[in-house]
């Protein structure tokens, strides 16, 4: 998919674009009668929401969707972990553990 912050900057022009990088990156233009449809505050998470429906059609099953924050809580993106497999779900489960505020979260080397 393309880069989410473009999609915030540029959905309106996506959804009135032909041959938009959304409508490349999901082979097909019915997310943008979803996403018209929407309520305004909405549309990115009808976006995200279409999204992880088109990978669900590819055969995964299992959708564990993190946000990635900076120190602070400012939001940077969102990381998707798809699987085929309950043990994909396992794992990843395991790597992606609550911290003791009960926020989930990576350690990244510095």
């Amino acid at each position: 998919m393309t880069d989410y912050v473009d999609v915030i900057r540029n959905l309106k022009q996506y959804v009135q674009q032909k041959d938009s990088k959304v409508d490349l990156a999901f082979g097909e233009t019915s997310w943008r009668r979803r996403v018209e449809q929407a309520h305004p505050d909405h549309k990115i998470e009808t976006l995200f929401d279409v999204y992880t429906e088109r990978i669900g059609s590819l055969g995964y099953e299992y959708f564990e969707p993190k946000r990635i924050s900076i120190p602070g809580g400012a939001y940077l993106y969102r990381l998707i972990f798809c699987s085929r497999h309950p043990l994909g779900a396992h794992i990843w489960r395991s790597i992606a553990r609550d911290d003791a505020d009960g926020q989930r979260s990576f350690q990244f080397p510095e």
